[in-house]
């Protein structure tokens, strides 16, 4: 089984889809961007305009799903900065109620 077959036939758990993030599937998601473009460069090299145009559908919705979730990828870091803000404005808080 190649990469892009076990990418795609690949089962998450339930439990453990929330606890991935939008990096990691950002990863898996270029990897099959690249496979995808290999592909596309192979159908255009051979002439195979009916595969070329498949391959560049493909890849434009691959690139609008890595937006979505750069996106994700964003608000989770924001996220995480306010359940766990480091810094002097923390500090300055808790001087102020005690």
């Amino acid at each position: 089984m190649n990469r892009a077959n076990w990418l795609l036939g690949r089962q998450v758990q339930p439990s453990a889809q929330r606890s991935v993030s939008a990096e990691t599937l950002i990863g898996e998601l270029n990897e099959l961007h690249l496979f995808a473009r290999r592909v596309l460069d192979r159908a255009e090299a051979a002439g195979d305009d009916r595969t070329v145009l498949a391959g560049v559908e493909v890849a434009g919705k691959n690139i609008e799903r890595l937006a979505k979730l750069s996106a994700l990828g964003e608000i989770e870091q924001r996220l995480a900065a306010l359940e766990h803000p480091e810094g002097k404005e923390n500090d300055h808080e808790h001087s102020q109620r005690g």
